[in-house]
């Protein structure tokens, strides 16, 4: 302190200062980030792509999924705990997924996927969510989407391209070949035909059900038989099959003539064996 020739006129009292303070210490595993889904990804959009009806597949992942700087650090946080909602923080639909949690330490998160709905098909984000179980005020959210689709073997919409044209064919003759019949068209766009089938009416049996072939590869089918007691009209109804091979009874109908070569013969008459006319 510096004292000025006045200070004998104005005495000071000077006091110690002093203030109260409070010091909290915390754990970093309080503030330090969380971050989900590291060091592999498990959570992104979409994490999985499930088809209605098939078996269920699941989501796994543990604490290992989880990236702390307190862990960095070399700081034992301890066992993390999880959840799993709809993003808008609504309970996931038990009719689709079924959550398996279990917060001790390592143990194997799960998120069950399973549907036997068309009507649930759709695009879901959900949020997964991260803490450790003795400092939960420290959160970390991440959405991911999961794709429920509709299955194809139920729900495919089948549909039929333009018909071949009907063909006729003369017993014995050259084979006859019709021309080839788009790709029919198939939706929802996952789904997908796997071939084509067809059926005749009236059916020919063995071994003339050969008569009336199709070839796969070339989307066309070949008429050849050499048995005159076959002759007649034929309905070939093509259809769709679905992704493992079931039959959508969806498709066209053309018709397979097969014609008597007697029909289409030339008669002539050899002069030689009529007699001459009498005079």
């Amino acid at each position: 302190m510096t004292i000025t020739v006045n200070d004998f006129l104005c005495p000071l009292q000077i006091a110690p200062l002093s203030h109260d303070y409070t010091v909290e210490v915390r754990s970093q595993c309080w503030i330090t980030p969380i971050t989900i889904d590291s060091p592999e990804a498990v959570f992104a959009s979409p994490a999985a792509t499930y088809m209605v009806d098939d078996p269920a597949i699941s989501l796994l992942w543990s604490d290992l999924n989880v990236h702390s700087v307190a862990a960095d650090n070399g700081v034992d946080c301890g066992a993390m705990e999880f959840s799993v909602v709809n993003q808008d923080g609504s309970p996931l639909d038990p009719n689709v997924f079924n959550a398996i949690l279990d917060p001790t330490l390592g143990a194997e998160q799960e998120l069950i996927i399973e549907s036997f709905d068309n009507n649930l098909a759709g695009t879901y984000t959900l949020t997964v969510s991260a803490w450790f179980v003795d400092y939960n005020t420290n959160i970390a959210d991440k959405d991911f989407t999961v794709v429920i689709q509709e299955n194809c073997e139920t729900a495919m919409v089948v549909t039929p391209r333009a018909k071949i044209n009907d063909e006729e064919y003369t017993v014995a003759r050259t084979a006859v070949t019709t021309g080839a019949f788009a790709e029919f068209g198939a939706a929802p766009a996952h789904c997908f035909i796997s071939g084509y089938t067809f059926t005749v009416t009236p059916v020919l049996l063995a071994p003339d059900d050969v008569a009336i072939q199709y070839n796969g590869a070339t989307r066309d089918f070949t008429i050849e038989t050499a048995n005159i007691l076959i002759v007649g009209a034929y309905n070939v109804f093509v259809t769709a099959l679905t992704p493992k091979g079931a039959d959508t009874a969806t498709g066209f109908t053309w018709v397979a003539t097969i014609k008597s070569p007697c029909g289409d013969a030339t008669l002539t008459i050899n002069p030689d064996i009529i007699p001459p006319t009498p005079y």
